[in-house]
């Protein structure tokens, strides 16, 4: 299982984590076993450039329930406390705010200051769990949202779940998602600008 404050890049993770041959995928009637079938599958139906900052949320739900089957993604601090092998994500608050709020300018009718304690009270009760669990590994995902995939955040994924590197194809991944939030950032911007 994994958990992320919302902003945290927890479903990317996921995503990063799947490619590893031991996950075999049925999304859209394919089976998807390999890196490089995971690989054209994300290209094509995950991190494409159909995706925008206004239907950013709708691509991180399509295949939210089957992926789940295989590596669980919750927001919900709750889960923290199941007894399954949970990676919990921390992220600096600042960083969440900035890769939501593009998304979700409303910030699911919370101000900017209640988002931003929310997702410190959140990283507080994730190294609270990792303390006090042994069940729970706990990474900061702030430097993810560079250019170039942190090798020790994924290198942290792999261990911890136990998972082959797969790095080059990992950073294939990650550099598409970069470059969609920022191709995001600035159509948000411009949509601002037009108001």
């Amino acid at each position: 299982m994994i958990y992320a404050p919302v902003g945290g890049f927890g479903n990317h993770i996921r995503w990063l984590a799947l490619l590893d041959h031991g996950y075999t995928l049925k999304l859209n009637d394919q089976l998807l076993t390999t890196p490089t079938e995971k690989i054209e599958f994300i290209k094509n139906f995950v991190y494409c450039q159909d995706r925008t900052y206004h239907n950013w949320l709708q691509f991180e739900f399509i295949y939210r329930l089957e992926l789940n089957s295989s590596l669980l993604f919750t927001h919900e601090m709750i889960h923290m406390f199941d007894e399954c092998k949970m990676l919990v994500i921390t992220c600096d608050p600042e960083v969440a705010h900035r890769a939501y709020v593009k998304f979700a300018p409303l910030l699911n009718n919370i101000n900017e200051e209640t988002f931003l304690k929310m997702v410190n009270k959140q990283n507080k009760m994730c190294i609270f769990a990792e303390q006090y669990l042994d069940t729970v590994k706990c990474i900061d995902s702030t430097n993810l949202f560079q250019p170039t995939l942190d090798n020790t955040i994924y290198n942290d994924i792999l261990t911890f779940f136990d998972l082959d590197n797969y790095y080059s194809e990992a950073q294939e991944i990650h550099t598409l998602w970069y470059n969609l939030h920022l191709k995001a950032e600035s159509e948000y911007v411009q949509s601002q600008l037009t108001i």
